[in-house]
């Protein structure tokens, strides 16, 4: 036996389902506690939902993408275009190992 405890405050399950066929509805109780049922989640920097499509985690990126965007677009009339491509270049690896090596 290992001396894991369960946070009921923060765990949640997720019931997948197609798009078309939405399954049944489920309920999980532990310990006389209900278990939350969650549309989406975020592992290892990819948010998943219930349907498996990527469109959360597309809209989570072009928000990101977004503001990266305007920041290169108000250091253009500032920077020479050499220093615009090696803070692209930063900011792509920094995002890259904060979301998915770090």
């Amino acid at each position: 036996m290992n001396s894991l405890i369960l946070n009921l405050n923060k765990t949640k399950f997720i019931q997948f389902s197609t798009k078309y066929n939405l399954g049944n509805s489920i309920c999980i109780d532990y310990e006389y506690n209900r278990i939350e049922n969650s549309q989406s989640t975020s592992f290892l920097g990819i948010v998943l939902d219930k349907t498996l499509s990527w469109q959360l985690h597309i809209d989570k990126i072009c928000a990101k993408l977004k503001s990266a965007c305007y920041v290169l677009r108000t250091l253009n009339p500032i920077l020479s275009v050499s220093n615009l491509n090696l803070f692209f270049i930063h900011s792509l690896n920094y995002y890259i190992w904060h979301n998915f090596l770090g």
